[in-house]
């Protein structure tokens, strides 16, 4: 991912929106863990940053007090919709039929989906949320620095932080087996930022989390099974830009889809162990 800009990143995550849908499910677990460390029934304010297609949002909703305030937010408007048909067809009555004004349904449950971007909450007040949610977020935002510096101003004091990122390289294969292969066979990448940056080093994190006023830091890493079983469901997976880039030398494509499919192939047959993402997921206090 080269991105250098903010409108680049809303274009990445916008021409992401069905791919990405088809992926996010590996993540589930992250996000129930950390919705669960949170405590969300007894919260009064939510707050959701990069909701994405709103897989969470759900389980979210399920433990929140009906009448606390939850608000999800993507710098992307298209995930921001599919969030929002997300909680519409959770919401389908028992009669198959859906309330005609969806933004009175969601008022009736206390939540709003925004376009919002992470560095910069300007929109929202200061001191005001009980829980800010991110799962999978600051690796990759342009600046995570900025982006967390605004949750600790949102945030209550003594309100608590919950999010995910990236964890340790060597047990993510689920996330490098792609780029590796690729690079095997001649693939020259374009220079783009690492993704593993945040998660790669518990003790740097926590420290920077530290100086930023947090307190209570826990910090643990976790892994998760993919369910990727062949070269294809990878490849479905990446950004369209990804997929174009691997596709443009046709004959390359192709080894890349027999190589790839022998390394997943030994993995599962070999190994006996599915393709695994690893995780590092945090929780703090302001």
């Amino acid at each position: 991912m080269n991105i250098q800009f903010q409108d680049q990143l809303k274009s990445y995550w916008s021409n992401y929106v069905d791919n990405y849908s088809k992926i996010q499910g590996n993540q589930a677990s992250i996000g129930i863990t950390l919705i669960n460390m949170l405590d969300v029934s007894n919260a009064s304010r939510i707050f959701e940053s990069g909701c994405g297609p709103g897989l969470t949002i759900p389980t979210i909703l399920l433990n929140k007090q009906l009448n606390c305030e939850f608000v999800s937010t993507d710098i992307s408007e298209n995930m921001v919709e599919s969030s929002k048909q997300r909680v519409l067809n959770f919401l389908t009555f028992p009669n198959g039929q859906q309330e005609q004004d969806s933004e009175n349904l969601f008022k009736q449950i206390s939540w709003r989906a925004e376009v919002a971007n992470a560095e910069d909450l300007s929109q929202y007040s200061s001191d005001y949320f009980d829980i800010y949610y991110g799962g999978f977020i600051f690796h990759l935002v342009l600046n995570p620095i900025s982006a967390l510096k605004e949750a600790y101003r949102i945030l209550k004091p003594g309100g608590k932080i919950g999010f995910s990122v990236w964890g340790r390289r060597e047990i993510a294969d689920n996330y490098t087996l792609l780029r590796a292969t690729a690079a095997e066979l001649g693939y020259v990448f374009p220079k783009s930022h690492d993704a593993f940056h945040l998660g790669s080093d518990r003790a740097e994190l926590k420290q920077f989390l530290e100086s930023l006023g947090f307190k209570n830091i826990l910090l643990w890493y976790q892994n998760t099974a993919a369910n990727r079983f062949k070269a294809e469901q990878i490849i479905e997976g990446q950004n369209p830009g990804m997929i174009e880039f691997l596709q443009k030398d046709q004959e390359l494509y192709k080894q890349l889809l027999i190589k790839l499919d022998e390394k997943i192939q030994h993995k599962l047959t070999v190994l006996n162990e599915p393709l695994m993402q690893d995780c590092l997921l945090v929780i703090a206090q302001k």
